[in-house]
C-alpha cells in the first residue's frame, strides 16, 4: 500500500493539481510542499501524480537546481571572473 504524506490538509494536495506556470510561483509551491509535506521530490511527484523530470527541467531553465540533501530547490548563479580566471558558483534559497 502506498504511503500517504499529506493526510491532515488534503485541500493543499490535490491529485493532478495544475501546478503554477510562472517559474517563481512553481519554485515557491514545490519548496513549500517539500518543506511541509514530503520527505523527497520523488514522494511529492508520486503522490501528486506529476512528472519529476518535467519539474526539474522547468525550474532548471530558470536557474534552479534540486538538492536531495536539503530536499529543496536552490537558485544557482555563477560569477565569471574577467580574463578567463575562472568562476564561482553560488546557491541561494
Amino acid at each position: 500500500m502506498r504511503k500517504k504524506y499529506c493526510t491532515f490538509a488534503p485541500q493543499l494536495k490535490e491529485k493532478n493539481m495544475d501546478l503554477p506556470q510562472d517559474p517563481m510561483m512553481l519554485f515557491s509551491v514545490i519548496n513549500m510542499k517539500l518543506r511541509d509535506f514530503y520527505p523527497s521530490l520523488d514522494a511529492l511527484c508520486e503522490d501528486m501524480n506529476v512528472d519529476k523530470q518535467e519539474i526539474i527541467e522547468k525550474l532548471a531553465a530558470f536557474g534552479f537546481e534540486y538538492s536531495e540533501e536539503h530536499n529543496k530547490f536552490w537558485w544557482l548563479f555563477t560569477i565569471r571572473y574577467p580574463s578567463g580566471r575562472g568562476s564561482v558558483r553560488f546557491s541561494r534559497t
